[in-house]
């Protein structure tokens, strides 16, 4: 065997455990009176992983933009001092249909001496709802529950995927 077939191998091997390390579920829930074609969605995501959730919307977004779909994205942190008038102002002024917000619930650790820390984020629950704007109810919830062997940041096309898909 060659050294190109030997790393090939090995390339080959890796991208495998690497994609069966990571798990992601979702449950949801829709209006059944909920039928409106959407054009222009506004995204708030609150969370304290946030390279994990600026990875995972920018997958949502190319996934929007794919269908049609026009959306902006506001992060703020968990200690953010943004009052949620300021919030509603930045909706108003956008004037979407919908209004995606997604918030972390959960965050999972382990301890990681690979990577030179002492814990690695490895998973994340997030509940995530969709507005019509002016209304207080979701015509939309979801829970997506993702974790990774590798970090939570390696999940994030794996859940974009699945929340696009329901």
């Amino acid at each position: 065997m060659t050294k190109f077939h030997l790393r090939l191998f090995i390339a080959l091997v890796m991208t495998l455990t690497f994609q069966s390390c990571i798990s992601t579920k979702i449950e949801s829930n829709k209006s059944p009176d909920f039928n409106q074609k959407i054009s222009k969605i506004y995204i708030t995501v609150k969370g304290s992983s946030q390279k994990y959730m600026k990875q995972l919307t920018g997958y949502i977004l190319s996934g929007l933009k794919s269908h049609g779909v026009e959306a902006v994205v506001y992060y703020y942190d968990p200690l953010s001092l943004d009052t949620e008038k300021d919030i509603l102002e930045k909706i108003k002024a956008y004037n979407p249909d919908l209004v995606m917000s997604i918030g972390q619930t959960e965050k999972r650790a382990t301890s990681n001496y690979y990577y030179g820390t002492n814990t690695t984020v490895t998973g994340a629950t997030l509940d995530i709802k969709l507005f019509i704007p002016d209304k207080e109810n979701p015509v939309w919830r979801a829970s997506l529950k993702t974790d990774s062997d590798l970090g939570v940041v390696n999940a994030s096309e794996s859940s974009a995927k699945k929340l696009l898909a329901r």
